[in-house]
């Protein structure tokens, strides 16, 4: 568990970093960037202590390397308004994931992306639409900017879902007979007769099975989860605050995204646990 918490955690440091860049600073203040630097340091101190939990060795390195350039790259960019500062603090923060991700496929690295700017979009959103309660001058257009971000994230995000399930898995499908032991999968609870059928049932409960995707009935309640509240639940929401904030209702918006961010933690907490245990890149 450490070591998915510690993803969602640099998925989520990494993306709401890429979405500031996209925010202007002299519409929301320097307060506003340095307010989240603050937020990203507390979450980076909660990844360091995830990482320490869940890695040894080289992966612990690398997650340290990859925390101290994002936040450091984040320092630079909100303490300092030169070019000289900022350029650098970019950078900085486009390659830290690159010490954790060099040893994945270029699958693997993708979907690190795609996630990211869906978590970051939407956080940071909602981030952006609380600083309209406080500075209500800021131009509507920047929380249109980051909606429009968000909404494409989320496309993106279903565009790989939808090929990773009807492509890549539909044409290569993981017909899973036995399980590790050598049981016999998918016989049905009412079959049963002896206590050895019994636990050939215990097969239609875990994640992998002869059912859809070659996954069992827990399986693809975990797949459906990931999907109803990762991406089609946040695509309608997202449609709900692009009217909103055409409307100029900052409050109305900033509601929306609440429910949000609570969808979009779910989905992609169960998408990388799916990664990690299935190999499934969604």
């Amino acid at each position: 568990m450490a070591v998915l918490g510690f993803e969602l955690l640099l998925r989520f440091l990494w993306g709401s970093a890429l979405i500031l860049f996209w925010i202007s600073r002299k519409e929301t203040s320097e307060r506003f960037l340095r307010i989240a630097f603050y937020i990203g340091l507390g979450t980076a101190a909660a990844a360091i202590w995830l990482a320490k939990s869940g890695f040894q060795g080289a992966d612990l390195n690398n997650a340290y390397y990859s925390l101290a350039s994002l936040t450091l790259g984040l320092a630079l960019y909100s303490f300092f308004s030169g070019r000289l500062a900022r350029i650098p603090g970019f950078l900085l923060v486009l390659i830290s994931p690159a010490f954790v991700l060099k040893a994945q496929g270029f699958d693997a690295q993708i979907n690190f992306l795609l996630s990211s700017a869906l978590l970051g979009s939407v956080f940071m959103g909602q981030f952006l639409g609380h600083w309209f309660l406080t500075v209500p001058n800021i131009h509507i257009k920047e929380l249109k900017r980051v909606t429009v971000l968000m909404m494409t994230s989320i496309g993106l995000k279903s565009a790989e879902i939808l090929w990773t399930l009807f492509v890549k898995i539909g044409a290569h499908p993981n017909n899973y007979s036995v399980d590790a032991m050598g049981r016999p999968l998918g016989l049905a609870l009412q079959d049963s007769q002896t206590l050895s059928q019994l636990n050939m049932a215990e097969g239609l409960f875990t994640l992998s099975g002869d059912l859809y995707f070659g996954l069992g009935s827990y399986g693809l309640i975990i797949l459906a989860t990931r999907v109803l509240w990762g991406t089609l639940a946040p695509l309608i929401l997202a449609g709900l605050v692009f009217q909103t904030v055409k409307m100029r209702s900052t409050q109305s918006a900033t509601g929306i995204l609440y429910a949000m961010c609570v969808m979009i933690l779910i989905g992609e907490g169960t998408a990388i646990y799916l990664k990690n245990i299935l190999g499934f890149l969604l």
